[in-house]
């Protein structure tokens, strides 16, 4: 998304042929990893020491790896420049080539690993380029697939003569669930710069009944909120939405009327996922990994990981058969990675790259799993629209793509 922090090294995506990624190492943990709250203020950290500690705690973000070897390269510390760079490489993560021609004087020279595309989805439809800035997506249980626009801000749906819009007083459109036991459809309001007039977009959430598309149900959220993006219903009936520019985590129980803060300490929240047995939500932090929330005792913790596999850069996150599909647009090349959990649900025991630099990719974001297949939006260009949704250039349409799940 637009708002999202930008990146200290260029990174590109390269392509050579390679055989898939699997990580699959042991992972020795004695007791939960606790979540190290995070903020602006851990986000302007500059100092090597400190960039160390906060690469300590959070081990498996790539965003933390390059900002310690930026700050390496700054203080000429060739011990701690080398490990950031071979902790990147391990997690298959790339740099611009320009990048290791500057680093070079300090690390040496080295080959640029090249990683080779992983395609292994198919176009399914399309949303065409009128519908502008599609983002979020879900398919009812009939079949019919929505999406949420940004910049029309609206909700669509698709019908035998195309795409319609569905009448609802709304913002700009993010994230889309449905909630299968009640049959409504779940939608995430607010405005970001591509938002058309942005101070009469609706802020909160708004359900709908599926399958006549009425409103049921319009929760605001609280005051100082821009946007919920991403949101999920939990196995008890609560939803549960991120607020990724205030970076806030908001519980909504069934039939409540306002929302709930949790209190997590997270800078950039992004997709979230219910564990099944209802005890712990997911929540991707796009610059530090993925956190585990005890929605009884409302404490945090660190998914835990092998050190290969980075978890930030997160935005889609879903669960799906003791397994998490992460949806990272914020690492280079970007990917799609299912993360198998242990029994407990705190920690990672495999990581398996299921796509990555796809050729037809603009940038991959929110999914829905629809019968052991991960549907999902492969092209929704927030690079080319301004404020108030002025776009540079002309639009293309978006495809949603869909990935068999082996």
């Amino acid at each position: 998304m637009s708002w999202r922090a930008g990146l200290a090294l260029g990174l590109v995506a390269c392509a050579r042929p390679a055989p898939p990624t699997v990580t699959s190492e042991p992972t020795p943990v004695t007791e939960p990893a606790v979540w190290r709250a995070v903020s602006a203020e851990t986000s302007a950290i500059t100092d090597l020491a400190e960039l160390q500690r906060l690469a300590a705690d959070f081990p498996n973000s790539a965003t933390v790896q390059r900002r310690l070897l930026s700050s390496a390269f700054a203080a000429g510390d060739v011990v701690v420049a080398t490990a950031a760079l071979d902790r990147l490489e391990a997690m298959a993560y790339t740099l611009q080539p320009d990048s290791y021609a500057a680093l070079a004087p300090l690390v040496g020279e080295r080959a640029r690993p090249e990683l080779a595309p992983i395609t292994a989805s198919t176009v399914l439809t399309e949303v065409p380029a009128k519908v502008r800035l599609a983002e979020g997506i879900a398919v009812g249980p009939d079949g019919t697939r929505f999406v949420g626009s940004v910049v029309e801000r609206g909700l669509f749906r698709e019908v035998d003569a195309g795409w319609e819009r569905v009448p609802v007083d709304t913002g700009s459109v993010f994230g889309l669930t449905v909630d299968a036991e009640r049959g409504w459809l779940w939608l995430a309001s607010g405005a970001v710069e591509p938002t058309p007039k942005p101070d009469t977009a609706f802020v909160g959430l708004v359900a709908l009944s599926l399958p006549a598309l009425t409103e049921v149900a319009r929760v605001p959220a609280p005051d100082g909120v821009r946007a919920l993006n991403d949101l999920t219903v939990a196995p008890d009936g609560d939803v549960l939405a991120a607020d990724s520019m205030g970076g806030g985590l908001y519980r909504l129980e069934r039939d409540a009327t306002s929302l709930e803060r949790l209190p997590t300490g997270l800078r950039g929240p992004q997709g979230v996922a219910a564990h099944p047995s209802g005890r712990w939500a997911y929540w991707a932090d796009y610059g530090y990994g993925i956190a585990v929330l005890d929605l009884e005792t409302r404490e945090a913790f660190r998914l835990v990981a092998p050190e290969s596999v980075a978890l930030d850069g997160t935005d889609g996150l879903l669960w799906h058969e003791g397994t998490l599909l992460a949806i990272q647009n914020g690492v280079r090349p970007m990917r799609i990675t299912r993360l198998t959990l242990d029994a407990d649900g705190r920690t990672v025991t495999r990581a398996d790259t299921l796509e990555r630099a796809h050729p037809e990719w603009g940038e991959p974001t929110l999914g829905v799993i629809v019968e052991d297949a991960l549907v999902y939006v492969s092209r929704p260009q927030w690079e080319r629209f301004g404020p108030g949704g002025a776009v540079d250039g002309e639009p293309l349409a978006n495809p949603l793509r869909r990935l068999p799940l082996p």
